[in-house]
């Protein structure tokens, strides 16, 4: 079943707590969001929060195309389960912005070197973070989606 979404001017995946959805608010400027998680209870506790949110699967989403101004994946992407899984949920929120995608999440690309140096990020290895996903691995599955325009930024040094 199809979900009308013509009142809402943007989306969050993994909506989760609402964190994000405020963050839009104040940063991108978004209006009326629509909260989506795949976790009944996360929808449940959002709702209850006074957020609009249904139970859907980012990687497979049944929306009009062009339907919201932009898609927020806020530290959305490391926890699906594989690179085909993230290429998937892009793709549904490509096909849903008519403006843009604002993609933010935790750097892995210096995993590697941290591990042979005996150090690590404290993400690193937390379980809830299945996907490792590098700037290589974001950049290749934007540019096959054909999404070429595109800036990566990384904020915060590595301090201890």
């Amino acid at each position: 079943m199809m979900v009308d979404i013509s009142n809402f001017d943007f989306i969050d995946f993994g909506a989760s707590t609402g964190g994000s959805i405020d963050f839009a608010r104040r940063i991108l400027g978004g209006k009326r969001p629509l909260g989506i998680d795949i976790d009944p209870e996360k929808v449940a506790r959002m709702r209850a929060e006074g957020f609009e949110c249904i139970e859907a699967d980012a990687t497979a989403l049944d929306l009009q195309e062009n339907s919201v101004r932009f898609v927020v994946l806020s530290h959305f992407l490391e926890h699906l389960p594989t690179p085909e899984h993230v290429r998937l949920a892009l793709q549904s929120a490509s096909r849903v912005a008519s403006e843009f995608l604002f993609i933010q999440g935790p750097f892995f690309d210096a995993d590697e070197y941290l591990k042979d140096c005996g150090l690590k990020y404290y993400w690193s290895n937390w379980s809830g973070h299945k996907c490792h996903l590098t700037t290589t691995m974001l950049t290749t599955i934007l540019d096959d989606l054909g999404l070429s325009d595109y800036e990566l930024m990384y904020v915060g040094e590595v301090s201890d």
